[in-house]
């Protein structure tokens, strides 16, 4: 009888991670041979950014983005999803924003049985081993130069945290 499975050495691991504002959001799919320890052993495999239908009722956004985020999970199955999450101090400044992070954390719960992990800057700095001031200034190297920075580097920086964690 043939061994079907992948070697250790073989193994991926493939995560989604997310940065929503309050009328556009960002997604990247990375993935790493199962415990990788740096980020160079993690590669980008697709990205977008994608802005809400301005013309509709807020309502109507957080449906389409429903959508959107049902059509990315499906297309894009993993075993692991987060999101760029809040800072404590900036939680009240931008409800659209908490709108749209509480639409999809009941699509990963309800619709796909992931329950998504919220990382801050404080979390993405350990787990990248990030000693400086700002996370951005990573964005210019391996594996993060295949992204846009502007739109899609916190997502990308997410992604590849929660590879390394």
């Amino acid at each position: 009888m043939p061994d079907n499975t992948v070697p250790e050495a073989e193994a991926k691991c493939f995560v989604l991670a997310f940065r929503f504002w309050g009328d556009h959001f960002a997604w990247v799919l990375a993935s790493s041979h199962d415990h990788a320890t740096v980020q160079t052993d993690c590669l980008i495999l697709a990205h977008d950014h994608l802005k809400m239908p301005v013309n509709l009722r807020r309502g109507y956004q957080l449906a389409w983005l429903r959508k959107e985020l049902l059509e990315i999970t499906a297309r894009h199955p993993v075993r692991q999803i987060a999101y760029r999450g809040v800072e404590q101090i900036a939680q009240t400044k931008n409800s659209a924003r908490a709108e749209s992070e509480g639409v999809f954390l009941e699509v990963c719960a309800a619709e796909r049985g992931i329950e998504a992990r919220k990382l801050l800057t404080k979390q993405l700095k350990k787990a990248l081993s990030f000693v400086g001031k700002d996370l951005k200034d990573l964005l210019g190297n391996e594996p993060y130069n295949a992204v846009p920075k502007i739109n899609c580097g916190e997502a990308a920086l997410t992604a590849i945290a929660l590879l390394l964690i």
